[in-house]
């Protein structure tokens, strides 16, 4: 049966074509739509999860980067560097503000960072240096490309104005961009200049990075949270800040891109009516009807799921080369996901034709032959 069923669907290509194409196209959108939404999410994200810090310290009850204010003495960083376990402590001053950027304000997150420390401040440049002065700033490449301002060129942080020395890499995010300058010179413009908001602590190898922060909690009485933690903690702050709306399209193309597969596979079973008829007259049982119509379906189905998938990928490519600020990311959650959704979409949408055709007379199917 297994044999037939493969024959009689590629004899068919035209119609296997356009089913196979119809449902690469459900799968394509359903991706896309995931994937600008786990991109937002990177993006947003970015200075915690690429960092080197293993560990983030802040103020106690704060849990957030993000639209969030932490303040802490200027001494913890040094008393952090002290504990067992800690490799290196580095504090941050931070800031979320609009920067005046070629005439236009943008909302950024403003951080503060040391030059002379082995992290905290960018983790990619694209051009320029990030060894800048009080009055020097690091800014995202696309948010000066989108605002035609380059190295040499001035904006202004809270009323201040900065000369650009230097362009980082990946720190744009349809939320926001983030621009680095120096850590007193924030603290300055927070006017709080003895005042840090964060610390970042990285562990020595060897040690256990969840104990090293229960014990910075307990001594500080601050709040430290993982890399993880305080990532996943970030990107739940940030789908209550809107974000939730493409969430929610991306929740509407799935049901919708469903629905698509399932009215396809359900219509090519029903297109094959008459051969499965013929099947039954010439003495095939219901259980071989099921394998023809599911074999069929499946294969109909995971064809057109490959095809999506590399029509995803290549889309995703071609998206970073012509708009380089709309990152699409394809988590491999979200297409097993796909996967398994069509798997269970292909098996029902050949439950009710195969009823059907179980429930006519065999002898239907020559009439008028």
């Amino acid at each position: 049966m297994i044999r037939f069923a493969w024959k009689s669907l590629w004899l068919e290509k035209t119609r296997l074509a356009l089913s196979t194409g119809g449902i690469a196209l459900a799968i394509l959108v359903i991706l896309l739509i995931e994937g600008v939404f786990a991109g937002v999410e990177e993006q947003a994200t970015a200075y915690i999860d690429k960092g080197e810090a293993d560990i983030f310290v802040m103020q106690e009850g704060v849990a957030n980067l993000h639209m969030a204010s932490s303040f802490l003495p200027p001494a913890i960083e040094k008393d952090i560097n002290d504990i067992d376990g800690v490799k290196k402590a580095v504090g941050i001053t931070y800031s979320n503000t609009a920067a005046e950027i070629g005439g236009n304000r943008i909302f950024s997150y403003i951080i503060g960072f040391d030059p002379q420390e082995p992290f905290g401040g960018p983790w990619e440049m694209s051009t320029g240096t990030q060894d800048i002065s009080p009055n020097e700033v690091v800014l995202d490449k696309i948010i000066a490309a989108q605002n035609g301002v380059g190295l040499g060129d001035e904006i202004k942080v809270m009323g201040r104005s900065f000369k650009i020395a230097g362009l980082s890499q990946d720190t744009f995010s349809i939320v926001s961009s983030i621009t680095f300058l120096r850590k007193a010179t924030v603290a300055e413009l927070n006017q709080r200049p003895k005042s840090i908001n964060y610390v970042l602590v990285k562990t020595q190898e060897g040690s256990d990075p969840k104990s090293v922060a229960r014990w910075i909690e307990q001594r500080f009485d601050v709040n430290a949270l993982m890399k993880a933690e305080f990532s996943q903690s970030d990107r739940f702050m940030i789908r209550k800040m809107g974000v939730d709306i493409i969430l929610a399209m991306s929740f509407i193309s799935l049901i919708i891109g469903l629905a698509v597969i399932g009215v396809t596979l359900y219509t090519a079973t029903l297109d094959r009516f008459r051969d499965y008829g013929v099947l039954k007259a010439v003495g095939a049982s219901r259980f071989q009807l099921y394998i023809t119509v599911a074999f069929q379906s499946l294969t109909t189905a995971l064809l057109g799921f490959a095809l999506g998938l590399l029509l995803g990928y290549l889309s995703k490519f071609a998206v970073a080369a012509i708009f380089p600020e709309l990152l699409i990311v394809l988590p491999a959650r979200a297409v097993g996901e796909a996967f398994i959704a069509i798997l269970i979409i292909s098996v029902l949408a050949t439950i009710i034709p195969v009823r059907l055709i179980d429930a006519v007379d065999p002898t239907v199917v020559f009439e008028g032959a």
